[in-house]
């Protein structure tokens, strides 16, 4: 358990100069920007100098010290005020506040040097070695982390042409994406024996993990889409799973590529017809619609052996707090809060558990021709309660979308009404899932120090994210149970 709120400053700090001294080894730059990194990194190093209070509050002190000294050796129209810099000052004392005070003596001893006769003296001597002192502190450099010499598991152009000549294909483009979290996507051109060109998608572990899930792995996710696809949902075929991380640092999985855009999030917008609104809501219950028995001897089965819907959900709260970092992450009151609440009020429900992807969102969803082309990202799937997905699909479409417009596409094509408690209660489940997520993801990026920056970002956005969206709903829910209560009277 951490006492301090993730990650540190020091962490945040090595993690900026990591990043920067990857891109500078790794990236093809121009020599401007190389420099500009390379300064940059060098005023990263400065300010993580800061954060060393102990030589900060030993140089204070020798600088009070010299004044001390002076005003002794002088007569009272020539000594300087020391009544605003305190002779003790508690340990670690924060740089801001040092720093004030290092300035302020800083003056001060200018002051006295100008009532000096022998600039050549001792007393000289001694301001300018507590100067030099000071300021050789600030210049120098800050030992360069270890994590930036470690290499970074990815697929590279090179080690993939010659994956790819193996299996019958030639290279011809190569592109990495930018995004996502716990794997990496890459985009390529290949063209095969016969000339025939065609694209294609990667998805490849990464080692840096924030939360467990059943599917996190490659290999099961794969197992997983290979099934949906099957099903008849839109997804990007899979062609083929790497299993062996031997052959390109990861395992990993490549389907065809899928004509389309990506929507987004919620803070990206996006503008989306109403067609596409209803291919988004249909498409999610036809997921739902798939009889869970075609998951038998996949990575979620376990998850349909639960006797009621409602185990399934308890299950399915208990296992946040058994996640990797929950032990390691600082005390949230908001995140014991909802999962209080979530165990106190477990929805009780006859409906069947359906197959659940847990991120259905629009930024893991692929449309043209006003349609969903593919869902992507399977890695959270599971067998559980399907309102979780409607859930989530609502609090991230937001006030682009009605929500009960998106309530009646859904519930006209899965052929059954809509669950209100239930969906009030993954309301709170799906805030909480942020909440978490950003604790998790800080706690990640203080104790792995090869962990990327961006799991540092991600704690910073995702967790006040989830307690805005908590709020809001617990305002809704308490005024339903108020209209309820009246409506009883």
């Amino acid at each position: 358990m951490s006492m301090t709120i993730l990650p540190s400053s020091d962490r945040i700090l090595r993690g900026m100069r990591t990043s920067l001294a990857r891109i500078r080894k790794t990236e093809a730059i121009s020599d401007f920007a190389r420099d500009t990194l390379r300064v940059t990194d060098a005023m990263l190093g400065e300010i993580l100098q800061r954060q060393d209070s102990d030589f900060y509050l030993s140089t204070y002190l020798q600088g009070r010290a010299l004044l001390e000294g002076w005003n002794a050796a002088s007569a009272p129209s020539g000594q300087v005020a020391l009544q605003d810099l305190p002779s003790t000052v508690p340990p670690h004392t924060c740089y801001q506040q040092l720093g004030v005070w290092l300035g302020i003596i800083s003056t001060r001893l200018a002051d006295t040097i100008r009532a000096v006769e022998d600039l050549d003296g001792e007393y000289v001597q001694q301001v300018v070695a507590w100067e030099e002192a000071l300021y050789g502190h600030r210049l120098k450099a800050a030992p360069e982390p270890e994590a930036a010499d470690a290499p970074t598991p990815r697929i590279e152009r090179d080690s993939l042409a010659l994956y790819l000549e193996a299996r019958g294909l030639t290279l011809l483009d190569f592109r990495r994406i930018v995004g996502g979290y716990q794997k990496d996507t890459l985009l390529f051109r290949a063209k095969d024996d016969s000339g025939l060109e065609r694209d294609y998608v990667i998805r490849a572990d990464k080692p840096d993990r924030f939360v467990n899930l059943d599917a996190g792995s490659i290999r099961d996710e794969y197992e997983i889409v290979r099934r949906v696809h099957a099903a008849g949902i839109p997804t990007a075929k899979p062609l083929w799973l790497e299993s062996d991380a031997a052959r390109l640092g990861m395992p990993f999985m490549v389907s065809d590529r899928v004509k389309g855009v990506t929507p987004g999030a919620v803070n990206h917008p996006h503008e989306m017809t109403e067609g596409e609104l209803r291919s988004i809501a249909e498409t999610l219950a036809d997921i739902h619609l798939i009889p869970i028995d075609r998951f038998a001897g996949t990575c979620v089965e376990h998850w349909g052996a639960r006797a009621t819907l409602g185990e399934n959900s308890r299950a399915a709260v208990e296992m946040w707090p058994r996640q990797p970092w929950a032990q390691a992450m600082t005390p949230s009151p908001t995140a014991t809060s909802m999962l209080e609440w979530l165990r106190r009020n477990v929805p009780t429900s006859d409906r069947a558990p359906a197959l659940v992807h847990t991120d259905y969102a629009p930024y893991n969803l692929m449309l043209h021709e006003g349609r969903v082309a593919a869902v992507l990202d399977w890695e959270g799937s599971r067998i559980g309660d399907p309102m979780e997905d409607l859930s989530f699909l609502l609090q991230c479409l937001g006030h682009r979308a009605d929500p009960d417009k998106i309530k009646q596409y859904y519930s006209e094509r899965i052929g059954s009404s809509i669950d209100e408690d239930a969906l009030r209660y993954f309301d709170v489940y799906n805030s909480m899932k942020y909440v978490l997520g950003g604790f998790f993801a800080g706690t990640l990026y203080e104790k792995d120090e090869s962990s990327a920056i961006q799991w540092g970002y991600l704690s910073l956005y995702s967790s006040w994210h989830g307690m805005i969206i908590h709020d809001r709903r617990l305002k809704s829910i308490h005024r339903h149970e108020s209209q309820s209560a009246a409506a009883q009277c």
